[in-house]
């Protein structure tokens, strides 16, 4: 029955659906340890030159790691590695597969569907970057991509919500406007506020990150939700 909605669906609702599930990917990170996984990278070599809670969150956050840095001096330590079980990845596949076939309502959809694969290329260069650096490189580096990742998140979400309201022209979809104006702007808050939290997680108790995680995916559903009702209009099958 699913398949059958699915297949009956007009393809450019298709297409922004996918854009929207990417961009509920993105802005909701979940991870679990996958100890089986322990072992594929090198044992991160701890640098005397740099604060070392600065050092182990920034690991941490991106990889895991199995002991806390204040029980261990400077040394190696191994990672504990995690997955989110809502990939950034995944979204940024599916947005930019999403907006370069809906480019064609707007040119700003092709820069975002750009920008999306440039997220997905860092994405993966971050991951690689412990089987070529360590020590205070590697932190440094992985602190400044993750930065420009989430820059890259701003930028996509900011110019799909621009190309998006420029297919909702008049005061007929003002209020439209608005909504969807505002709920992005507020989910850029609460990830930016996310971003930090999750880099200083090993001091905070998890549940206090889930329960804010669930608060940003609430915000973002609301964005999603103004987009999606207006979908007709966005996509051109209607006119005000």
């Amino acid at each position: 029955m699913a398949q059958g909605f699915w297949k009956e669906m007009k393809s450019d609702t298709r297409y922004l659906i996918l854009v929207l599930i990417g961009i509920l990917l993105t802005a909701f990170d979940q991870h679990i340890v996958c100890s089986f996984l322990n072992g594929i990278y090198p044992a991160f070599v701890q640098s005397a030159d740099i604060n070392e809670a600065f050092q182990f969150y920034t690991m941490n956050d991106i990889f895991g790691m199995k002991a806390n840095i204040y029980q261990y001096s400077i040394g190696e330590i191994t990672y504990n590695l995690k997955v989110d079980i809502f990939p950034d990845l995944a979204g940024y596949l599916l947005i930019a597969f999403g907006l370069f076939k809906l480019s064609k309502k707007t040119k700003i959809y092709n820069l975002s569907a750009t920008t999306a694969v440039i997220a997905c290329v860092l994405y993966v260069c971050v991951r690689l970057l412990p089987f070529v650096f360590n020590g205070q490189q590697l932190v440094y580096i992985c602190f400044m991509l993750i930065i420009a990742q989430f820059g890259m998140e701003i930028c996509i979400t900011y110019m799909f919500m621009y190309g998006t309201c420029q297919l909702l022209p008049g005061y007929a979809f003002a209020q439209s406007r608005r909504a969807i104006g505002i709920s992005w702007f507020v989910t850029i808050i609460l990830n930016t506020v996310i971003l930090v939290i999750s880099w200083m997680a090993v001091m905070l108790n998890p549940i206090f990150l889930t329960v804010y995680n669930m608060l940003d995916l609430g915000v973002n559903l609301l964005f999603v939700y103004f987009v999606f009702k207006d979908r007709d209009y966005i996509l051109g099958y209607k006119k005000a």
